[in-house]
């Protein structure tokens, strides 16, 4: 489910997202927004979060299939129009391409390795309350997972978040 803006035309700045997948993985947010016609339209293909005050789709995406969205042309306007910070940056010329493509790359490869150390279904942010309520009496292991999903919570918070 990458997310592109259809105002913006430079092919490999789209690929950048195409190949990203940060946003859609459950490593930038937990859940996506829809209105009810979204909702009524992807309901057969995508579980949907029901009881809140708008459906939601929980993260990471059912669509994703590897890297790539299999609903991309019905996915959901918060979807086609979310641009990450780093996204920005290329576009504005802050960051070239290439480097950007470093940057996913370290934080996709960062991510997984904290992902592999977590209960299975257990997001990196609720690890992190989890640790950090217990800072000092953590394991050398326990310090160090920490440590990764601070240093994961930077990354974010510096290249994608807005």
């Amino acid at each position: 489910m990458s997310i592109v803006s259809p105002s913006l035309s430079d092919p490999s700045a789209d690929a950048l997202c195409a190949d990203c997948g940060l946003c859609c993985s459950g490593t930038l947010f937990a859940s996506v927004r829809v209105d009810e016609e979204e909702a009524a339209r992807l309901d057969a293909r995508l579980p949907m979060i029901r009881g809140t005050e708008h459906p939601l789709i929980s993260l990471p995406c059912a669509g994703l299939k590897g890297e790539l969205c299999s609903v991309y042309p019905d996915r959901p306007q918060r979807c086609r129009t979310f641009l990450c910070e780093l996204r920005r940056d290329v576009d504005d010329g802050r960051v070239s391409v290439t480097h950007a493509r470093t940057l996913v790359n370290e934080t996709r490869r960062l991510a997984a390795s904290i992902t592999r150390r977590l209960p299975p279904g257990m997001a990196w942010w609720t690890a992190r309350a989890r640790l950090s309520r217990d800072r000092e009496a953590l394991s050398p292991e326990r310090q160090d997972l920490l440590s990764a999903i601070e240093e994961l919570a930077q990354r974010l918070a510096a290249r994608f978040w807005q």
